[in-house]
């Protein structure tokens, strides 16, 4: 992994790399404002593309749940048109298709995801405007009924790249959603993986080796492992081996399969489970 640092100022340093075998960018925005600095100051970093978003229309998350279209007017100001993201946004661009008898069509689209809320906007025409940090003199009347003073330092994580998507035309309605794969992306980084090694020979002796739930296969990508809970018969010491009546309580999320990525990436796993449980149902 090659990591480049590509700004530096007063306010704010971006250290750029690449992840998850450069199928994405991974921006480090670390914003740090003094307090003898001026008071009234907004941070944000500006992406700009060549993509054609008809009408400045770009979408936001709700909760990290599902997408709702958004769209730039000029009658209200910048900050009216700064919408709050809980963990992405994107921007997409129809692409010319000379097949009029294809069922789908296809979109160019930019990915943003980000690891913390924060707001963006699409001020022009291909453009991402994203929110770092800002300070505020006064009560802007936004709900915090207090000024925004004080010195402390700003960590944020991005993940930012791109993907040919395509969609059903024989849809009545067009759902707002990610692809499997920048679901993917964007679990990675709200959720990374951490593992945790133990080196203690009277536990490793108690512990299993393998132990599975699922199928050696695993999930489908569409799904998501929400939580996974333990329940013991109260009865019952809680020991390392299993014992009766003892249960486990599993949510598991199913992800819209609305659209699927054309450009698929080089991945063993993800090819090979799009293939197996999403590719099945899609509109040739």
């Amino acid at each position: 992994m090659h990591k480049l640092l590509i700004g530096n100022n007063n306010y704010n340093n971006n250290n750029i790399s690449a992840g998850l075998q450069s199928q994405f960018i991974e921006i480090e925005n670390i914003a740090n404002i003094k307090v003898s600095r001026p008071t009234d100051i907004d941070i944000f970093m500006t992406i700009q593309t060549n993509l054609l978003n008809k009408d400045r229309v770009f979408y936001t998350d709700s909760n990290c749940f599902q997408f709702i279209q958004r769209q730039y007017y000029d009658k209200i100001p910048l900050q009216g048109n700064v919408y709050p993201v809980a963990c992405g946004a994107y921007i997409e661009q129809e692409m010319n298709d000379s097949d009029d008898r294809s069922h789908t069509k296809q979109y160019q689209r930019l990915n943003l995801f980000t690891s913390h809320p924060t707001g963006v906007v699409s001020p022009k025409v291909g453009q991402i405007n994203v929110w770092i940090d800002r300070r505020s003199s006064r009560d802007d009347s936004r709900g915090v009924q207090s000024n925004l003073n004080g010195e402390w330092i700003v960590k944020s994580q991005l993940h930012l790249f791109t993907e040919i998507i395509s969609i059903d035309k024989t849809q009545k309605i067009a759902i707002p959603s990610l692809s499997i794969f920048s679901q993917q992306i964007l679990n990675d980084l709200l959720r990374p993986i951490h593992r945790f090694y133990v080196n203690q020979p009277d536990l490793n002796n108690l512990l299993a080796t393998e132990y599975s739930l699922i199928p050696k296969s695993g999930l489908p990508c569409d799904y998501e492992l929400v939580t996974m809970k333990t329940f013991h018969n109260i009865k019952i010491p809680i020991k390392f081996h299993a014992a009766p009546n003892t249960q486990v309580g599993v949510i598991l999320r199913r992800h819209a399969p609305v659209c699927y990525a054309r450009n698929f990436p080089k991945i063993d796993f993800y090819s090979e489970c799009f293939n197996n449980h999403v590719g099945q149902n899609e509109v040739s």
